[in-house]
């Protein structure tokens, strides 16, 4: 198998391989196109000024320790590419191929604007039909509106129907509490509670009531006669 590592046959550099080589030379310091001998001079140069056998402050010195791998890979990308075609690519090689010209469009012919005349002559036409229309209606004469008529209950319209109660009494159905008050946030036995209020219900009619001044219900009395206070007992 044949590993071309994305050059040419003749060590030019790929449009893919030529941003891998253009940082491989920024990192070593060097100018793009330098032969292998000066890579090879300023990696070790690089690598004595920050090896931690020489500089022993640099052996917990994580910047050290990145630069000296950075100079690493460097290193292998040039010479993977010089032992696989024997040099190294030229500066000229490195740079950006020129993009082709562009090709001039050619240009449309001139026309004369007939097509603007026969529009307007359209739209005089339309002009003059639209006035010969509306100058040759009839003026229509406004006439007073109708009085309006208020529309009597038939005999056929049916029983109205009752007002919605808005107060509990004592007798009230569970359905009409419920309407007016919702569901109650505690419920047991025939005692619904409403926060610090509650209703008791007999046979499914209020039977009495407590209504808390912390959260009143809408009864027809503050509470009604027999029925006690739960405070009262304290």
């Amino acid at each position: 198998m044949v590993i071309s590592y994305g050059c040419e046959h003749d060590g030019r550099a790929s449009v893919d391989d030529r941003l891998e080589l253009l940082q491989a030379y920024a990192h070593l310091g060097l100018a793009p196109g330098s032969d292998y001998g000066a890579v090879e001079a300023r990696y070790r140069a690089r690598v004595m000024a920050l090896h931690p056998d020489r500089h022993p402050r640099n052996a917990h010195d994580p910047d050290a320790s990145a630069a000296l791998a950075a100079l690493a890979a460097a290193r292998r990308r040039l010479r993977d590419h010089q032992l696989r075609f024997g040099r190294l690519p030229h500066a000229a090689e490195l740079e950006p191929a020129p993009a082709p010209p562009r090709a001039a469009s050619p240009r449309p012919p001139h026309r004369r604007p007939r097509r603007g005349r026969a529009l307007a002559a359209l739209a005089l036409l339309a002009l003059g039909i639209w006035s010969l229309t509306e100058f040759g209606r009839p003026v229509r004469t406004p006439t007073a509106p109708a009085p309006a008529t208020t529309d009597a209950p038939s005999a056929t319209d049916g029983p109205t129907p009752p007002p919605r109660e808005t107060l509990i009494r004592v007798g009230s159905p569970q359905q009409d509490v419920r309407a007016l008050l919702g569901v109650p946030t505690f419920a047991r036995g025939n005692v619904w509670e409403y926060g610090p209020s509650r209703i008791e219900f007999d046979a499914g009619r209020v039977s009495g009531w407590y209504s808390s001044p912390l959260a009143p219900l809408p009864v027809d009395e503050h509470r009604p006669l027999g029925v006690r206070d739960p405070l009262d007992a304290r």
